[in-house]
């Protein structure tokens, strides 16, 4: 990766690689996109508006790259840890839209949503962490993720799942 003061591309690998395991279970896959993720991100370095650091940006870059991947695998199914030990196959069926409306819904968040949701309970980062780090106060964090728990609430309420199990 090119070598820039600022640009802690290490890191942004590292973070990319984990966005696209966690949605794709499948490390071969995930280090591809995750390099995808950095090479998008070095064509389009003039975009980098410093909102976030640049490792959470390039982060969110292969969480959206790993989500298309996703999608357009075929077919769509549940995470195969899910199904440990169950045969019925009304059960893998359920899970499986279930999946796949967590996945449209989640696409259906804006940038600033998902990579609050992503720091939050990816990888697990308290509100100031993800304040400070995405530039902004600890309250809109928190306001920014009752609006999204809220924008997914609403979505899986579309595709007949209960949503309510977000609280």
């Amino acid at each position: 990766m090119p070598d820039h003061p600022s640009y802690d591309w290490e890191t942004a690998l590292a973070r990319a690689y984990r966005a696209a395991f966690g949605v794709l279970r499948d490390a071969p896959l995930a280090k591809d996109v995750a390099q995808q993720a950095c090479v998008k991100a070095l064509v389009k370095i003039d975009s980098f508006q410093g909102r976030c650091s640049f490792p959470r940006w390039v982060q969110s870059i292969a969480f959206y790259l790993a989500l298309d991947v996703k999608k357009s695998q075929a077919p769509p199914g549940p995470d195969p840890d899910d199904l440990t030990g169950t045969d019925d196959p009304e059960r893998k069926a359920v899970i499986g839209q279930a999946s796949d409306a967590l996945l449209r819904c989640l696409a259906e968040l804006t940038d600033r949503q998902q990579q609050i949701l992503l720091a939050k309970y990816h990888d697990g980062m308290k509100g100031a962490e993800i304040a400070a780090e995405m530039n902004t106060r600890e309250g809109t964090v928190w306001a920014t993720l009752s609006q999204a728990a809220e924008n997914l609430r609403r979505c899986l309420n579309r595709y007949g799942i209960d949503g309510e199990a977000l609280h």
